[in-house]
């Protein structure tokens, strides 16, 4: 497979830079669902697949994982439609517009709502934007901040268009944050597909 051009290029130690001054710009309590690594299981991934209720619902499962508070969330399968997916927040309802490519794509779905729910903790914690690609690969970051890497990695099996940074970065960004909090690697690896 070609390497994709959205990819942001970044070296081990930049992406470990980066990480750090997203956590200090974060700076938000751990996620409160459950545990701080949200549960990439078969429930979830059945949710996102079984029906456009179930998806919102799914979605609404993250955005509480990370501590947003949400009265409603819609969910809608779009065609030509510029990138993955797009959220919309208006107080305590959001929208989520997605391409319906992955309408039956389970993983891809997970990274995609992943993805999107951290632009939300983006815009709400006022991260510098670059009006490039680096801020959709900060993004990408904020998953693995927020617990959802699992999610993120998972979608990468689904899809190598999905997600801004290469897959082994990746997976680096996810065994920083997991060594950083001190999660038993075993753990942090049980919900990712291989």
């Amino acid at each position: 497979i070609p390497r994709p051009q959205h990819w942001v290029d970044l070296t081990p130690k930049a992406l470990e830079a980066r990480i750090e001054g997203l956590s200090e710009v974060l700076n938000h309590p751990l996620p409160v669902r459950g545990a701080f690594l949200f549960p990439a299981d078969t429930d979830f991934y059945t949710q996102c697949v079984t029906s456009v209720v179930t998806l919102q619902q799914a979605t609404g499962e993250i955005l509480e994982h990370l501590g947003l508070a949400c009265h409603s969330v819609t969910v809608t399968f779009v065609s030509k439609i510029e990138h993955a997916a797009h959220i919309e927040r208006d107080d305590l309802l959001y929208w989520v517009e997605i391409d319906e490519k992955y309408q039956s794509d389970a993983t891809a779905l997970g990274a995609i709502l992943a993805h999107e729910c951290c632009h939300v903790i983006a815009n709400e914690r006022r991260l510098p934007r670059h009006d490039d690609l680096r801020d959709e690969a900060n993004v990408d970051l904020l998953t693995f901040l927020g617990g959802l890497g699992q999610l993120t990695l998972n979608g990468i099996e689904a899809s190598h268009s999905l997600g801004y940074l290469e897959p082994k970065l990746r997976a680096h960004a996810f065994a920083i944050v997991a060594r950083t909090l001190g999660l038993d690697e075993n753990h942090a690896l049980d919900g990712l597909h291989h």
